[in-house]
């Protein structure tokens, strides 16, 4: 019995030395991370630090869900050409020192007072916790200067407070007059950019030695544009070239080469060798005594038998005369116009024609415009009126005719149709009946009517169909507008008065 309990106290001294060994001994001196990693939690149980492989497959040590890192002292903002200096002396407006998980100090630039630092008004950082400048290009208006730290783990602390500054133009304190020397100015160090507002003297200024360029040349006063085989082409001059002053150009073209100048109310067109007999273009004159114009579009001639054709747009001095057109051979003696097409103008006899498409039956004694017989008209305008009208009656109910005219038109008409009887040789008055061989016959009406008035013609209430043959002349004063026929029955009557197809009516513009 004594011999197995020194052996049990030998077993347990044995077991608290080598716990003893394990307690002195690092836990993970001989331990590894298999594709795995070690996450460190604080005391209230956040996770703060991923030690390993990393979600995104990377390994390291990613800092997490850090504090809130102070806010620096506010930024010492300079003016400078066309930025701003600014600078963070590394000091924190609510801490002694930068944290350990500092990462840099972001500058934000706003245009107001109040901005929210967010992405878009990021333009610059500093990367030491001990401060420093940065230099910010900026446009020529008052900006707004915001500091605030960012931790390793993404964390942005608060904002400082705002720092207005404005950037600085050159001025005599940046490039004192005749500071930069042509010497001072490398060969091809101005290139690409714009010269606004200054003064360039010199006798030429080019785009290109040779070639194909433009050259300024301040001695001749004239501008002058080459082609790539060092051909002129193009030039504005003060006087003296092809008869004057002003713009002309220069075309390589086949068979002769031709040039255009423009110059006092003048486009001239000719030869580069003087062989047209005579120069084409467009020329101006302007009389403001007499306030009168014209503008003259002449074709030009290569031979002197073949005089040029002149078209002259005239604006006459007396108010009360209308512009005229005039197609002249050279403005001594008439010539030819060909047109191909449809010429369609108003007051050179181009015709209107209106007509109509379908059978139009009414039974109303309301006058109402027709449709499709009718026109818009121009002011001061007058036409010429013919037509055709079918139609079909009853014997009580008739068709009356009238217009719709613009306001202040003027005119007369006749319709030349049967009237409301018939002629007879028998005693009383007669009705008008369809045509028989009899000794009856038709009373034709013939008035010559007002424009605006209304005249009646008969129907014999048989769908027989009769014509008024029209003729007449309209007079548009300065009103122009609608013009058309009107139409209706005479007398109620349930028989239907029709207008038939392919009635027409046609206006004819005319001096």
């Amino acid at each position: 019995m004594a011999n197995d309990l020194t052996k049990l106290a030998a077993r347990i001294a044995n077991l608290e030395r080598r716990l003893t060994q394990q307690t002195r001994t690092s836990r993970l001196a001989y331990s590894s991370l298999e594709d795995g990693a070690v996450e460190v939690y604080d005391a209230d149980g956040s996770l703060r630090a991923i030690v390993g492989q990393q979600p995104d497959g990377t390994t390291g040590i990613n800092v997490v869900n850090g504090p809130t890192p102070p806010t620096p002292t506010a930024p010492f903002v300079e003016s400078a050409l066309a930025a701003l200096t600014i600078t963070w002396d590394g000091g924190f407006a609510d801490a002694d020192y930068a944290p350990l998980d500092w990462m840099r100090c972001e500058v934000h630039i706003g245009l107001a007072p109040d901005f929210t630092p967010d992405q878009a008004t990021l333009r610059d950082t500093i990367e030491s916790p001990q401060g420093g400048t940065v230099t910010v290009p900026v446009p020529y208006s008052t900006h707004f200067v915001r500091l605030r730290t960012r931790t390793t783990s993404g964390v942005a602390g608060a904002a400082t407070s705002t720092v207005v500054g404005s950037p600085r133009k050159a001025a005599t304190t940046d490039i004192s007059a005749g500071a930069v020397t042509a010497d001072l100015i490398a060969a091809d160090a101005i290139a690409g950019k714009n010269i606004t507002g200054g003064t360039i003297t010199g006798s030429t200024i080019q785009t290109a030695s040779s070639g194909q360029r433009i050259v300024l040349n301040y001695v001749t006063n004239t501008i002058t544009v080459y082609n790539a085989n060092d051909d002129v082409v193009a030039q504005v001059v003060p006087e003296g070239n092809y008869g004057g002053g002003g713009f002309w150009s220069r075309g390589f073209q086949s068979p002769v080469n031709i040039y255009s100048q423009l110059a006092n109310g003048k486009l001239i067109f000719n030869t580069i060798d003087g062989a047209a007999i005579t120069d084409g273009g467009l020329s101006f004159t302007l009389a403001p005594s007499s306030k009168a114009a014209q503008l003259v579009i002449d074709s030009g001639s290569a031979t002197q038998a073949n005089p040029p054709a002149t078209i002259r747009l005239n604006a006459k001095s007396n108010s009360l005369a209308r512009p005229t057109v005039t197609i002249s051979d050279n403005g001594s003696g008439p010539c030819d116009l060909q047109v191909t097409g449809k010429v369609t103008a108003n007051g050179i006899g181009t015709p209107l024609v209106a007509r109509a498409t379908s059978d139009r039956s009414r039974t109303s004694t309301g006058l109402t415009d027709d449709p499709e017989l009718r026109f818009t008209v121009s002011p001061s305008t007058t036409y010429l009126l013919t037509g055709w009208i079918k139609y079909s009656a009853g014997t009580d109910g008739d068709i009356v005719l009238d217009w719709t005219i613009p306001s202040g038109a003027l005119g007369e008409w006749a319709g030349h149709g049967p009237g409301v009887t018939l002629i007879s040789t028998n005693d009383g008055p007669g009705t008008l009946i369809a045509d028989t061989a009899s000794t009856r016959g038709y009373l034709l009406r013939a008035e010559s009517n007002d424009i605006s008035q209304a005249r009646t013609f008969g129907g014999t209430g048989d769908a027989q169909p009769y014509s008024v043959f029209i003729m007449g002349i309209l007079r548009v004063q300065g009103t122009g507008g609608l013009y058309a026929l009107q139409w209706a029955q005479g007398s109620s009557s349930t028989v239907e008065t029709t207008v038939f197809a392919d009635s027409w009516l046609r206006l004819e513009p005319v001096p």
